[in-house]
Formats: C-alpha cells, sequence, structure tokens
C-alpha cells in the first residue's frame, strides 16, 4: 500500500514540475541549482537529473531560453529565462490548475463549499483547522444518518426501535 502511495504522490509531482519550473521562471531568471533550491523550500524535491532534461524539453519548445553568466565562485552559469511564448503556456497551465483545484476541492469539501476565491492556508480550505473541522463534521452526518430506527417484525406486531450505532459514541 504504501509503495502505491508513494508511486501516487510521485506521479503527481512530475505531472506539477513543468508548472512549478515555469512559474519560478516567470519571476526571476535562474539556474538549475537555484531552481531546485527554491522547489526544495516549497518541499517539492527534484533531482538534477529530472530536471536538467525538462529544461532542455523546455527550451526545444520555445518556452525557455538561456544565456550563460560568469560566476563569482566556480565555472559559468547558464541562467533560464521564460519567453512570451512560455508566459503563454504558463497561464493556460495556470488556468488549467485552478480549474483542476476547483474540481477536486469540489469533491474534498463538498458543493457547500466557495471555489470562488483562493483558500486561506491557515483557516480556509486545505487548512488543518478546516480539515479537521470538515472530517468531524461529515463523521457526524454520517452517523447521525445511520441512527434511524430500525423496524424488528415479530409474529403479529411491529417495534420501532431506535437503534444506537457504537461509532456514535466515539464522537462523545
Amino acid at each position: 500500500m504504501a509503495t502505491n502511495i508513494d508511486n501516487m504522490k510521485s506521479q503527481m509531482r512530475k505531472g506539477m514540475l513543468e508548472f512549478c519550473v515555469l512559474l519560478l521562471l516567470s519571476r526571476n531568471d535562474a539556474y538549475v541549482s537555484e531552481i531546485i533550491s527554491r522547489m526544495k523550500e516549497a518541499h517539492l524535491i527534484v533531482v538534477e537529473g529530472t530536471l536538467y532534461p525538462l529544461m532542455t524539453r523546455l527550451k526545444n519548445d520555445g518556452l525557455l531560453n538561456y544565456r550563460w553568466e560568469e560566476s563569482p565562485s566556480g565555472p559559468p552559469r547558464k541562467y533560464y529565462s521564460i519567453t512570451p511564448m512560455g508566459i503563454h503556456f504558463l497561464n493556460e497551465l495556470h488556468q488549467s490548475w485552478k480549474d483542476i483545484s476547483k474540481s477536486v476541492n469540489h469533491l474534498i469539501y463538498g458543493s457547500d463549499a466557495d471555489l470562488t476565491t483562493d483558500p486561506d492556508p491557515e483557516t480556509g480550505p486545505g487548512s488543518a483547522t478546516t480539515d479537521t473541522i470538515r472530517l468531524q463534521t461529515q463523521f457526524q452526518h454520517q452517523t447521525q444518518q445511520q441512527t434511524q430506527p430500525v423496524i424488528f417484525k415479530t409474529s403479529d406486531h411491529e417495534e420501532n426501535i431506535s437503534c444506537q450505532h457504537k461509532r456514535q459514541s466515539i464522537l462523545h
């Protein structure tokens, strides 16, 4: 099971890598080691062996340019910058991210969630506080639904008996 989860996480990160690289380069030009460092700050672990082929592909697709700059310590560095076509592509990826995020949040938080604004990381959808409250509410709702009368038939008459599930006691 853990292997499947790790594999899924890895696939999700790979799918977002191109978007993240373009996003970083839309703010500042950078060399690969700097991109890796910024990704690490965001808790996205990327290795050079993954990033270099992506950078080459993005450059060949016309989304990035590069230039060589002398380094004060060591060999010259290859600085990447985003092209106008890269900015256009990034905008399309960003819109796709918003759409996907909105859809997934709808599934996670339900139709009552306000999905028109970006969530507040401290209190909005996705925060630990909101997730805990949402999960508790969903659990209570499920247990309330499951505490409906159960009808037992005995010989010639029926008795309505309210059946409280053991899970109800967990909430108290």
